[in-house]
């Protein structure tokens, strides 16, 4: 692939991710931020699905600009539900906290998909992705109210 079709799919991966959190947005501030989050995680669940199933150069490329659309849904819900759990007082370490933890847990995450896939292979790798995304949904339907604005 050329520097420029790369740079033009990274632009319309994002301007999906722009387009998903917008909905998010919109979405968290009417329904609230747990079905919105579930919903992005079941679309990531399927995304991930996809990109272990296929191997088609489009099909792959096509599927990389819809994960942006499950990254912006996403992302507006978990700021909605950090601010819902945290006081007004601590809310900027509220979002500290949360996106140290997000990151410190990037860094095995990807080396343990790495892993995966070396041993087992792209399907290996983007199932167990799948699955772990959707057992969070799953594990998510039972978190108890602690807000009105997570339900």
């Amino acid at each position: 692939m050329s520097t420029t079709f790369i740079a033009l799919l990274w632009a319309l991966h994002h301007t999906m991710k722009i387009t998903g959190a917008w909905a998010g947005g919109k979405s968290t501030d009417r329904f609230s931020a747990k079905p919105v989050y579930l919903a992005g995680l079941g679309l990531y669940a399927i995304i991930y699905l996809a990109f272990g199933s296929f191997s088609s150069d489009t099909l792959l490329i096509i599927i990389f600009i819809i994960y942006g659309l499950s990254i912006g849904m996403i992302e507006p819900a978990e700021g909605a539900w950090v601010a819902a759990l945290s006081t007004r007082e601590r809310r900027s370490s509220a979002y500290g906290v949360y996106n140290a933890a997000k990151g410190f847990a990037l860094l095995p995450a990807s080396a343990g998909f790495g892993l995966l896939w070396h041993e087992f292979g792209q399907f290996a790798a983007f199932l167990t992705g799948a699955v772990l995304a959707f057992s969070a949904g799953v594990i998510l339907l039972f978190v108890q109210k602690k807000s009105r604005e997570i339900q």
